[in-house]
């Protein structure tokens, strides 16, 4: 288990990562965001736990302490297109979000990996939702 590998080598940053990814899943946030922040202190480039920890603390309605920290993950790896995706989301989340914002984001991610199902079924969500007149969604993509 995570927590007898934690207790064996506590300086783990994979262990943390993945045990903070299961507590986010299982609807702790709270309690992954320790987990996750402690994976990124012991290696600050992996992209992975960082991502992790964005979504973690998107999930606490910390929308903007969310985005910097993939802005930061995507100067590390801006080949990673979930990294594009999820940041797309977290704005649109924001206040200040626009729909034209998270198309962008989305659609970066989709050339980076033309082959994402998230990617496709985000930009779904935002047309279907957002505000833009019919005629402009069709054109939108």
């Amino acid at each position: 288990s995570y927590s007898a590998s934690l207790d064996l080598r506590p300086a783990f940053p994979e262990a943390l990562c993945n045990f903070g990814c299961l507590l986010r899943v299982q609807g702790k946030s709270d309690a992954a965001i320790e987990f996750l922040e402690k994976a990124v202190a012991l290696k600050p480039d992996f992209v992975i736990a960082l991502s992790a920890l964005a979504l973690a603390l998107h999930d606490c309605n910390r929308a903007v302490d969310a985005a910097s920290i993939v802005k930061r993950a995507i100067q590390i790896d801006p080949s990673c297109s979930d990294l594009y995706r999820n940041l797309g989301q977290i704005i649109r989340s924001l206040p200040a979000g626009t729909e034209d914002e998270t198309l962008a984001l989305t659609r970066k991610a989709l050339v980076l990996r033309a082959d994402s199902h998230a990617g496709l079924a985000s930009i779904q969500e935002i047309l279907i939702e957002s505000s833009v007149p019919r005629l402009t969604r069709l054109t939108a993509f």
